[in-house]
This record gives structure tokens, sequence and C-alpha cells, in this order.
């Protein structure tokens, strides 16, 4: 992928409304979260990045649920608009109803191999030192073609 391509494709991400509540923007700073709803600015690209992933994954892959740690409201609503359904989980924490605490990422071995369309998480892997367990389980639960 050349230089060209690469910046076209970084525009495509670039978001002008806020994906939450779709409050203009302006000229907010990238850092500054939505002066409307509070939505951080980590979540202004996760909607257009999700659905170009999802536009890529043959429907059979988003048939299965997507495993998302630790999600904010934020994220669980744009994770919520483009995947079917969701496992939300974390190791510690109540992150809202159907919530399931005590899950490892570096130990899923309650999940059969290939059970999940992907794994979300954001600044997961800041918290622990075994990244290559946690990578090896994730891949290991996400069906060919899914998403990490």
């Amino acid at each position: 992928m050349g230089i060209d391509e690469i910046d076209r494709e970084l525009r495509d991400l670039s978001v002008k409304d806020c994906p939450l509540c779709h409050t203009h923007l302006g000229a907010a700073s990238e850092s500054s979260n939505c002066s409307e709803c509070g939505g951080r600015s980590r979540t202004r690209t996760l909607q257009p990045l999700l659905s170009h992933l999802r536009c890529t994954m043959d429907s059979e892959i988003i048939e299965k649920p997507m495993l998302a740690f630790a999600m904010s409201r934020h994220e669980c609503k744009l994770i919520g608009e483009l995947f079917p359904s969701f496992v939300s989980v974390s190791l510690f924490g109540e992150y809202g109803p159907g919530h399931v605490t005590g899950v490892d990422a570096r130990d899923l071995s309650r999940y059969e191999d290939s059970s999940f369309s992907g794994v979300y998480s954001c600044l997961l892997f800041d918290y622990f030192l075994e990244h290559g367990s946690a990578l090896a389980e994730s891949f290991r639960v996400i069906v060919p073609g899914g998403v990490f």
C-alpha cells in the first residue's frame, strides 16, 4: 500500500460529526470530548473503522457475536449498531446489563475456538505483560476472517 492509499484511507476515517449524538464537531481538538454528549475522542473513528471492517467481512462471520472487553456505554452503542450481537466482558468491573465479569484476556478457555466475529478492546493490553498469551487466545476464539 502506497502513501497516497494510506492518506486516502485515513481521510475516509475522519469524522466531522460526533458518531454518538451527531453534533457537528467543528474545530474541536482531536483530543477533546464532544461538547454535547461527552463522547471521548477515541470513539470518533470507531464507527467508520468498524463500518469499513464490517463491509469486508462475510455475512456468516458477522452472525457470530463480537467479544468486547470493558466497553464504555459509548463504545457499546457504536458496536451494537454495527454488529448484531456482542458479549460484554471484563476481568474486573461492571459494564451494564448482561455483562460477564471475571473474563481474563490471557485465558479465554471458557470459549470454544472460532466462537466470535472478533475481539474488541481499547487500551486493554496496557494492564498486563502477557501479551503473547492474550493475543493467542484472542485469535483462537476469532473465526477465520474475523477482526481484532
